[in-house]
Parts: C-alpha cells; structure tokens; sequence
C-alpha cells in the first residue's frame, strides 16, 4: 500500500511541476533582442531639457555609420568602448535612439550625458 501512495504522490509533484514550468517559464523567458524597443531614461531626458535638446556640434558622428576611429574621438570614449559600441551595433542591428548606448557595457547616464551631443541617429 505504501509503494502505492509514493508513486501517486511522485505523480502528483510531476503534474504540478509540469504545470509551473508551463505557466512560469513564458513570462520569464525575454522577447527576442532584435524586437526588443530601447528604453527611455527619463532622468536624461529631464537633465537635457535645459540644453534645448542637446545641440549638436559641427563634426557629429552618426552611430550607425561610425567607425572605430570616428568614435574614438568622441571625448570620453575610448577604444575599448567603441569596440563595445560597435559590437552593440552588430549584435542588435542599426541603432534608432541615443539612449540605446546605455545598454553597453560602460556607459552609463553621466557619459551618454556628455557624449549625446557629439553624435547622432540616421538611418541613410
């Protein structure tokens, strides 16, 4: 009788298992990273009001067309930074938002801050 009751009660947790996997793992699982939008920060959004939206220099780079060399001369980016850039850029595809340089690796809101007005966003 014992023997029996294990092997139901074993049955049981299985179920129970299969379920939570069902409903619990589609919620946790992430979209896809070419789907995904860019999220907005709302605090540079607010530190940049005062700018007039950030006026651009003369020698602005466009993101999505920026080599190495170009982006290294952007101040506060180096050249491990623009090859993290760059990879960003392959990875994910074209970028549409200056704030998407917040996703990479070392540059967080005080840098895109400073470095937003030296570069751009065209598709072209």
């Amino acid at each position: 009788m014992y023997r029996y009751i294990h092997i139901l009660r074993n049955n049981v947790y299985f179920i129970i298992f299969l379920l939570l996997m069902i409903v619990i793992v589609p919620k946790v699982i992430k979209k896809p990273a070419a789907k995904r939008k860019p999220k907005k920060n709302k605090n540079i959004e607010k530190k940049n009001s005062n700018n007039s939206k950030s006026k651009l220099f003369e020698n602005s780079i466009n993101l999505n067309k920026a080599k190495l060399k170009d982006l290294k001369k952007i101040k506060g980016i180096g050249e491990s930074k623009a090859l993290k850039i760059i990879e960003y850029r392959e990875k994910h595809g074209r970028i549409y938002n200056i704030d998407e340089l917040l996703e990479v690796k070392g540059i967080g809101d005080k840098l895109l801050i400073k470095i937003k007005r030296y570069c751009f966003v065209k598709f072209n």
